[in-house]
């Protein structure tokens, strides 16, 4: 790439002068800036006035949108109060005096509204309305007015006067009869809204908006059609008296076309056809045959601004949204609004649209008169600012160039102070910090350069003597430029052959897409921290490591520099933990499988021994065909020994809720075969029995028990073999912890000080797993004895929770315990007591994120004895023990499942030397978890259902000779 000073020579712009680099990029910013001024304030005259127009035309399209919803709410409100009055039976709609006089005082308190009106199923109607001129009309047809429809002329009080018209043939279920408004309200069930030309006042004809809602009596039963309207002559009276710009005007118009209102006062009908008819017959007619469409409106503008808005949608029914639009006719421009305001009115009968129009020339003649007054301004402030810059640009440069030359001077160590008498301040100060900083300057060359050396010197030793392996590479291709002795020592190769070279031309990364994982987090990171990673040295040996590196700038270019920790004994031992799993694993499948292959027979008895139904199984040892043992008394089906030994079996079975166990024999094809039975309860009152065929097992005990005393001696000889290894493995241990802890005392550096640390917990990790491991040897073997000695309960159960407390707290769990009326002492093993304990809280605070655990302790006498029945329970809001995990929960090296392992640790010892050591004590210990028992709960226990966590429960016997 060519540089920058080169480039510039090639153009020729070579030893420029500064007078030339200060003037012209000023003359050229002040043109461009004058006219740039001039441009935007045309552009700001023209946006400005777009956002008045479109903030006049807002504003008027909300006040149209504001009074049509004022104006037509009225009438819905009126309609649904008497529909509710009439529904409620607060309002006789069959006597239709109290209903004109209801209607009255309505219109009296709703002045805004045209006419009230109801309408029956036996076409009678009602009707009171609010003329233009103040006076009132009431208009009715029932058997009063012999079905008649008769106008009547009513006082202030609401009293008729005078009857004004009467029509004989009127009809109101059929007004007008091309499109009746009662059939349609009737039919849609809801609300509707119509457009109608009011005649009651026939001088003054308007259009009126009426509202009709269908209503029921208390029985839901439909009755008529309600009826209140409003004179649209208002929304007129309203848009005259807006102000759209000096010539603009507003309109509202239906979809169709058809005009509602507009701002130039032109009436929205031809009213020549409007000729009231006093004949007997009259009806009234559709009034779209007397309305004018916008496209022929009288006013130009109007009609101009609807062709416009049809040929641009194809019609002004497809104006779905909302429109800001410019138009130009006859050189004229023009700014328009379209707004929908069937949305605001919330209904789906009248779809209006409101247009408001400016002529753009409204805004535009002040705007070129001032774009004309900026210009010559622009060019007077040209001539002026250039003027005076040529004279700044001269006064600034001269001694700007003194200061070059002298700055050269200084280079070539021929350096002469410059005199500080300007008359500008800031460039006497520029000269005198100029003389200060080049007498500093020779000064403290000398200084930089020994600290430069000296802190060197100090990475360089740090560097090297560090005990993890560390490497500076090139950021670009990862070449290495320092490697310390460590790097070389863990790759097994000299310093000479790793430096020059990167890591992938000495085959350190075992899979290359590790590599280049690693210099894309390295590229948009700048840092990577403990990434493991298989590597392999020299000698191809493989080693895990945990690598972190960090981008740095060094000796001007980008580097990184990196250290590695070797984990590979580490891993190897998880390697080893994970193929034991898999192992375990592997003999639990292949137990199952050969239950699964096992032929049994498999029957379902009820309370009473009946058989109920038989599973097919691979063999059938039945006494009988299927048709012999099927609904049968058990006593006829199988022997009296046999048969009794069943249901006894069922009996204690379905009462304990527990599987039960027997054996009995039968004979069978004149052969005695002998059997074994598992009874487990099915329902309150059915249970499943499985029996096998243990003949020869039978004939086999005596080798079978000559076999298992071989077992148990060979079992109890590992055990002791297994306690004297582990005593063996903790002394030494005890030895490295020791050391460590010595260690850890001395002065050290903050990663010797965690290295330590971790040695420390690595140990009493492992400390901890060797004693279970003791522990449950011990107990295997038999060596385990428990004490008898006599100890205070309550200091026992006080210090397992301040020993667990500090656990408990670090995870903000609330730790306590619960127990009244406990002996004062008791004799027993008071610390395989604690130890119980201890692992069971430790448990509950493991698998808690959050929430309480609780320890609550309660002592029974027991009648004619010196022992006391101690009942343990521990409760916990944890994560709890899905029930197909509870059967194995108790059992050595299990737990709930392997996720369990990998994310909390644990060997799974710990549970199953608890349950030995309450077995010892003579007790007994069992966990319940969403309503799912494991463990051995005594039989009067009853299951109290949680819905989260798990509560472990254990009883113990301990002897007391003082009183509670």
């Amino acid at each position: 790439m060519m540089s920058s000073p080169n480039f510039y020579k090639r153009l020729g712009w070579g030893n420029i002068s500064l007078y030339w680099i200060i003037l012209v990029p000023f003359v050229v910013q002040i043109v461009g800036a004058v006219g740039l001024v001039g441009y935007l304030s045309y552009r700001s005259g023209e946006i400005a006035t777009d956002k008045l127009a479109n903030q006049i035309m807002q504003e008027v399209s909300d006040r149209i949108d504001q009074s049509l919803h004022g104006c037509l709410r009225k009438p819905t409100e009126i309609n649904q109060i008497n529909a509710a009055n009439i529904k409620q039976g607060l309002l006789d709609w069959q006597n239709l005096a109290i209903v004109e006089k209801y209607f009255w005082q309505q219109s009296q308190i709703f002045t805004d509204i045209s006419s009230i009106t109801i309408t029956t199923e036996q076409k009678e109607i009602l009707m009171v309305e609010n003329l233009e001129n103040g006076s009132r009309i009431i208009r009715v047809r029932d058997q009063s007015t012999n079905n008649n429809l008769d106008t009547y002329l009513a006082d202030l009080a609401g009293n008729r006067q005078q009857l004004v018209r009467s029509s004989v043939t009127y009809d109101p279920h059929n007004d007008p009869p091309n499109h009746p408004w009662y059939g349609q309200a009737k039919n849609a069930r809801r609300a509707v809204w119509r457009i109608n030309v009011s005649l009651a006042n026939p001088d003054q004809p308007s259009l009126i908006a009426v509202n009709l809602l269908p209503f029921s009596d208390r029985y839901d039963q439909f009755q008529g059609v309600l009826g209140a309207s409003v004179s649209l002559t208002h929304l007129g009276d309203i848009l005259q008296k807006l102000k759209v710009g000096k010539t603009g005007q507003a309109f509202v118009i239906e979809r169709n076309g058809l005009m509602i209102g507009m701002s130039t006062g032109e009436i929205p009908f031809r009213q020549g056809l409007i000729t009231p008819s006093t004949e007997n017959n009259a009806q009234n007619e559709d009034p779209n045959n007397r309305r004018i469409s916008v496209l022929n409106s009288q006013n130009s503008l109007t009609r101009i601004t609807a062709q416009y808005l049809t040929e641009k949608f194809r019609g002004i029914d497809n104006i779905k949204e909302r429109q800001q639009l410019r138009f130009e006719k006859e050189g004229v421009h023009y700014l328009v609004q379209v707004v929908p305001l069937k949305r605001d009115l919330s209904n789906q009968d009248l779809d209006w649209l409101a247009v408001i129009v400016i002529p753009e020339i409204d805004f535009m003649a002040e705007v070129k008169e001032n774009a004309n007054r900026t210009f010559w301004l622009c060019i007077l402030t040209l001539v002026v600012s250039t003027g005076l810059w040529l004279l700044l640009a001269r006064w600034i440069t001269i001694p700007i160039m003194r200061l070059g030359k002298a700055s050269e001077e200084l280079v070539k160590g021929d350096w002469q102070a410059l005199p500080e008498d300007n008359a500008i301040a800031e460039l006497n100060t520029l000269a005198r910090s100029f003389n200060w900083m080049a007498a500093q300057f020779y000064q403290s060359f000398d200084q930089v350069n020994q600290s430069l050396r000296e802190s060197e010197a100090k990475f360089s030793t740090i560097f090297q003597f560090s005990p993890d392996p560390a490497w500076i590479s090139t950021l670009a291709e990862g070449r290495c430029l320092y490697v310390n002795q460590s790097l070389c020592h863990f790759m097994e190769a000299d310093q000479n052959i790793i430096i020059g070279r990167t890591f992938r031309e000495l085959n350190l990364w075992d899979n290359l897409e590790d590599l280049y994982y690693y210099w894309e987090v390295l590229r948009q990171e700048d840092r990577i921290e403990n990434f493991e990673v298989v590597v392999r040295t020299a000698m191809r040996n493989p080693k895990t490591v945990l690598i972190s590196a960090i981008c740095m700038y060094l000796d001007g270019q980008n580097c990184v520099i990196g250290i590695m920790k070797d984990i590979s004994d580490r891993k190897k031992t998880e390697i080893e933990l994970q193929e034991s799993r898999a192992k375990l694993n592997a003999a639990y499948t292949e137990q199952n499988i050969l239950f699964n292959a096992m032929s049994d027979v498999v029957l379902v008895r009820n309370s009473e021994g009946i058989c109920i139904k038989i599973v097919a199984t691979k063999d059938l040892n039945l006494k009988g065909t299927r048709e012999d043992v099927l609904g049968k008394p058990i006593y006829d089906e199988l022997p009296y020994e046999a048969a009794n030994i069943i249901v006894k079996t069922i009996q204690t079975a379905l009462k304990n809720k527990q599987i039960e166990n027997c054996e009995y024999k039968l004979e069978i094809d004149e052969r005695e075969l002998w059997f074994a039975a598992s009874i487990s309860p099915l329902t309150e009152d059915t249970v499943l029995q499985i029996s096998r065929d243990i003949t020869e097992r039978k004939q086999s005990e005596i080798i079978l028990a000559k076999a298992k005393e071989a077992a148990e001696a060979a079992t109890k000889a590992k055990s002791e073999f297994l306690a004297n290894m582990s005593h063996e493995i903790r002394t030494p241990m005890n030895g490295v912890l020791v050391m460590a802890q010595l260690l850890a005392t001395s002065e050290l550096t903050t990663d010797q000080q965690e290295l330590v640390q971790t040695i420390i917990d690595s140990g009493d990790i492992l400390l901890t797993i060797i004693n279970d491991i003791l522990d449950f040897s011990k107990i295997e073997s038999g060596m385990l004895e428990i004490e008898q000695r006599e100890f205070i309960l309550e200091d026992v159960i006080n210090s397992v929770i301040s020993l667990m407390h500090s656990q408990a707290e670090n995870k903000h769990i609330h730790l306590y315990s619960i127990h009244n009326h406990l002996p004062d002492s008791v004799i027993g093993d008071s610390s395989r007591l604690r130890q119980i304990l201890i692992n069971l809280v430790a448990n509950a605070i493991k698998f808690t994120t959050k929430g309480s655990i609780s320890l609550t302790v309660n002592a029974i006498p027991l009648p004619d004895t010196s022992q006391y029945e101690l009942k343990f329970v521990i409760t916990d809001t944890g994560i709890g023990i899905q029930g197909d995990h509870l059967v194995n929960l108790f059992q050595a090296f299990t737990q709930a499942d392997t996720s369990i392992s990998r994310r909390y640790g644990g060997t799974g010892l710990g549970l199953a030397i608890s349950r030995r050591l309450v077995e010892l004590m003579g007790g007994t210990i069992w966990v319940e978890s969403f309503g799912q028992v494991g463990g051995n709960p005594p039989p009067d226990w009853r299951l109290d259902c949680n819905t989260q966590g798990a509560t472990f429960y254990f009883v113990i016997h301990v002897g007391s000779n003082i009183t509670m």
